[in-house]
C-alpha cells in the first residue's frame, strides 16, 4: 500500500504584514548580550563607569539589539517556508536602555518573486519604538522566503 502524503499550503504574508513584539531589556540582559557578543564597551557592561555614567546608565549594544530585533523575521517566516536573511540596514535614533517597555515591528513594504532565486524576497522596514511612540530605530531589511 502506498502512503499519501498531503501537502499543507499557507498563505504567504502580502504587504502590509506586521510582526510586532514587546522588548524590555534588564541591566544584567544588557550586560549579558553585550558580552555574548564580544562587545566590551563599558557603557555596555560596566554601569559604574564614567563614560557609562554620561550617557545615565547602560545602554544596550547597537549589535544585540540589532541581532533580538532581526530575529524576529526568521522567527515569524519560518512558519511560511524556508527563509534566509539577504539584507539588513539599521539606524540607531537613541539609546535602547534597561526597564524600558520599547515595542518592535516589522511591516512587508513590497514583495515580488525572483526567479533566479526561486523565491519570493520580501522588502521591510522595521521601528522600535518607546512608550511615547518615539523613534529609537529605524530599519530597512530583505529576506527571501522559498
Amino acid at each position: 500500500m502506498e502512503k499519501q502524503t498531503k501537502s499543507i499550503e499557507r498563505a504567504t504574508p502580502g504587504v502590509g504584514y506586521e510582526i510586532k513584539q514587546t522588548l524590555n531589556l534588564s541591566e544584567r540582559q544588557i550586560i549579558d548580550g553585550a558580552m555574548a557578543i564580544g562587545d566590551r564597551n563599558p557603557i555596555h557592561t560596566d554601569a559604574a563607569h564614567p563614560n557609562t555614567q554620561k550617557f545615565g546608565g547602560l545602554v544596550a549594544s547597537g549589535s544585540f539589539v540589532t541581532g533580538v530585533f532581526s530575529a524576529l523575521l526568521p522567527s515569524d517566516f519560518i512558519n511560511y517556508g524556508p527563509m534566509l536573511g539577504s539584507h539588513m540596514d539599521v539606524k540607531f535614533k537613541a539609546p535602547i536602555r534597561a526597564d524600558v517597555d520599547y515595542f518592535m515591528s516589522w511591516v512587508v513594504d513590497s514583495l515580488e518573486y525572483k526567479k533566479s532565486l526561486n523565491g519570493t524576497v520580501y522588502n521591510m522596514v522595521g521601528t522600535v519604538l518607546d512608550g511615547n511612540d518615539k523613534v529609537m530605530v529605524r530599519a530597512n531589511a530583505s529576506i527571501v522566503l522559498y
